[in-house]
């Protein structure tokens, strides 16, 4: 059975160099200097814990991703999807600043979610990374950012979740982070596809 993303409808199996290329936005969001509001998501205490959590994960999650599809930058002849690259490594680093910059605000607030970024858990993520064959990574890359595009579209539709009170730059940052997943959710998959 073919798979086919919507940003490619060509029935072709090689990735179309007409996709749009992810664009890297250098956004800085503000978030308060001062400890905000400890369960900053509804007055939750387990919603502000699980999207803290999910904020911690984010920066290592997505250099894992970055790895990944480097491992195979050389391998790329395709032109646009070379561009479309470029971006996504642009965006995915991006979303890994500025989570960074959310999570320092959040360590401060108590949350325990250092360790995501620790040097010795950074360590062990490459040598695990090191061990699989580049195929397997960049595929895991690329069934992870699918699920991640089908959660942001979850989030960005909902009207339900978008009512959702908390901290508004928190709610600022998963948007975007959202928004740009949708733009790149393709390009590991047909990265994966170009080198075979």
């Amino acid at each position: 059975m073919a798979v086919r993303s919507r940003q490619h409808p060509t029935a072709s199996s090689e990735p179309s160099s007409q996709a749009p290329y992810p664009r890297t936005r250098r956004i800085r969001f503000r978030f308060a200097e001062e400890a905000s509001r400890k369960y900053f998501v509804a007055g939750d205490m387990v919603f502000s814990h699980f999207v803290a959590g999910l904020s911690g994960a984010f920066p290592p999650g997505e250099e894992g991703f970055i790895r990944s599809v480097r491992r195979f930058a050389d391998r790329i002849t395709d032109p646009g999807l070379k561009k479309r690259v470029a971006g996504f490594i642009g965006q995915e680093s991006m979303h890994g600043q500025e989570h960074r910059h959310l999570n320092e605000k959040l360590v401060a607030m108590g949350y325990p979610i250092a360790w995501w970024d620790s040097e010795s858990f950074k360590d062990k993520r490459i040598r695990f990374e090191d061990r699989l064959p580049a195929h397997v990574h960049l595929a895991l890359t690329a069934a992870a950012e699918h699920y991640t595009a089908v959660l942001a579209e979850r989030v960005l539709s909902s009207d339900e979740l978008q009512a959702i009170p908390a901290d508004p730059e928190v709610w600022h940052l998963l948007n975007w982070h959202a928004l740009e997943e949708l733009e790149h959710k393709s390009v590991a998959f047909d990265v994966y596809r170009a080198v075979g």
